[in-house]
């Protein structure tokens, strides 16, 4: 575990503790690079299997790059504490802003939804898997530019608490198990996005927009599996539907239909409409056999009828 030791960094500032760790933003000895330090509890550290479920995700982490994810740069360990490295960070939690009183559009919630399935898919490829996606572990800006932080630190946790149990849940050993935790990412991250709902209340919402993604969230958290999504690529591609096509009654793809039988019916118009002109012929057409006959017979015609004529005079003036 010993990429670094905290001998390696200045201590400027300590964020308030929780049960399992304390943050300190720190600076590099070396080049004076701002970081931030996650140091689990001296009884984490000790734990068997939390180090065991650490050390599972401590090549792959740092792997796992995204716009969407808080990089973890590495790991360290001092005295017997574990701890990880991120860049620092200055966007709050979901949580914290949704205590402070802002409130998420309807667009809003589906663009954050959005990106964390992104984030999701590129570490369910990578065979890592979140473990509590919630309001307090979604970093979000002010320009709705989201990050997911504590990767994976849920799975570790429960390894710790399962520590002497029969059975151990911190990290995927087969694709049975690491589709549960998949289905168990996808399923928290419609809780969060239909806790942005139910806090919408303050705005006015778009009727149609929000009718098709209170639809989409409650397929989601359908207690059958195989009315849930499958994968965070399919939810991704779900939200992605609801910006392109915001209501039935909008649907652009109706109205290019309409256009070429509107053409067609100009056309005929102009064509057989009274006092319309003649189209003229093109001239790489040739005429028909029986047009190019019908001069020839003509003449024929005409002195057949002069014939008649003449006998019909002859016979009454005699």
């Amino acid at each position: 575990m010993n990429d670094s030791t905290l001998a390696d960094f200045h201590i400027h500032s300590t964020l308030p503790p929780t049960q399992h760790w304390q943050c300190l933003d720190v600076r590099r000895v070396a080049d004076d690079v701002p970081e931030r330090l996650l140091v689990f509890s001296p009884e984490l550290s000790r734990n068997p299997e939390f180090r065991r479920a650490l050390k599972t995700d401590r090549t792959t982490l740092p792997m796992l790059q995204h716009p969407s994810v808080l990089r973890v740069l590495g790991f360290g360990e001092s005295d017997g504490i574990l701890f990880l490295r991120h860049p620092p960070s200055e966007s709050p939690s979901l949580l914290r802003q949704l205590q402070t009183g802002r409130r998420f559009s309807t667009e809003d919630i589906i663009e954050i939804g959005w990106q964390i399935c992104s984030a999701l898919q590129r570490a369910h490829n990578l065979g890592l898997t979140h473990g509590r996606i919630a309001a307090d572990s979604v970093l979000c800006s002010d320009t709705l530019q989201v990050l997911l932080a504590e990767f994976g630190i849920a799975r570790w946790l429960e390894a710790a608490h399962n520590y002497n149990s029969a059975t151990s849940n911190a990290a995927p050993t087969n694709s049975r198990m690491l589709q549960q935790q998949i289905d168990r990412d996808l399923t928290d991250l419609a809780k969060l996005l239909q806790q942005l709902v139910d806090a919408n209340d303050s705005l006015t919402p778009d009727a149609a927009a929000s009718s098709n993604l209170q639809r989409l969230l409650n397929r989601c958290l359908e207690t059958a599996p195989e009315r849930r999504m499958q994968t965070a690529r399919e939810f991704q591609g779900r939200l992605g539907e609801l910006l392109i096509i915001p209501g039935d009654e909008q649907m652009p793809v109706q109205l290019e239909k309409e256009s070429p039988a509107k053409v067609k019916r100009s056309i005929v118009n102009e064509l057989f409409q009274p006092g319309a002109p003649t189209p003229t012929r093109p001239l790489h057409l040739q005429p028909s056999a029986a047009s190019a006959s019908r001069p020839q017979i003509l003449p024929l015609l005409v002195v057949v009828a002069l014939i008649v004529i003449l006998t019909v005079l002859a016979v009454v003036l005699t």
